[in-house]
């Protein structure tokens, strides 16, 4: 019996932790692929005039990326204009980097489907054969996930570069992250305040998300069980 038993406490372990990662890597592909996201920034941003490129040009930009991290190309070649002359706007670099990029973007998008998959399968089952089981593990799970983002929005609030740095270092094994701001026009688009807001508002979307099972669970007089 023990093994079985064993087995069981690890479906839960892995069922409460699925919950954040599904939810974190869900709503990163949202605003991945979120045209609103792209031109809100860059108004906010006012990207158009620090980079001389028209606002239109810039949207068919995060267009054209956005395509270039759901198709099957290795190296994305972007022409624009640029003061109004025609060029190419990434570096060998910078088109090196995002090749790397796009692979942490598949990655992630492999994670959502595999945790959502996970999620699925368990919650059929519990609800099914462990109802109580099921409830525990949705307490628990949301719980931990808005816990976890507060701990790591405190971070972010008050060290975001250091995390910034940090998350560049153990994503990539290269140092073709590290561009001129001067010069690079992919940092200049995509600064740091652009990935500030998008992990705000990750972190906000999934604690919303979270609070709503856990109001779910409530209102549904659905308590924990010990």
């Amino acid at each position: 019996m023990k093994p079985l038993k064993y087995f069981k406490i690890l479906m839960n372990i892995l069922f409460i932790l699925s919950i954040p990662v599904f939810l974190i890597t869900t709503n990163t592909r949202l605003l991945i692929n979120s045209p609103f996201v792209y031109s809100m920034e860059f108004n906010k941003m006012d990207i158009a005039s620090k980079t001389k490129i028209e606002p239109q040009e810039l949207l068919s930009i995060s267009q054209q990326i956005r395509s270039y991290f759901n198709n099957n190309q290795d190296y994305l070649n972007i022409q624009t204009f640029i003061n109004g002359i025609k060029q190419p706007l990434f570096n060998d670099r910078e088109i090196s980097h995002m090749l790397d990029v796009k692979k942490l973007v598949k990655m992630t998008y492999s994670t959502q489907l595999i945790s959502g998959f996970f999620l699925a399968l368990m919650f059929f089952i519990d609800f099914i054969f462990r109802k109580k089981t099921l409830r525990r593990n949705l307490f628990w799970g949301s719980l931990i996930t808005v816990a976890g983002i507060i701990i790591v929005g405190i971070g972010v609030l008050f060290s975001f570069d250091q995390i910034f740095i940090l998350f560049h270092q153990l994503s990539f094994t290269n140092d073709l992250w590290i561009l001129d701001p001067s010069k690079d026009y992919l940092i200049k688009i995509f600064n740091p305040e652009f990935f500030y807001d998008s992990t705000i508002y990750i972190a906000v979307a999934t604690i919303a998300e979270s609070l709503i099972i856990l109001s779910l669970l409530r209102f549904m007089h659905i308590k924990p069980t010990k």
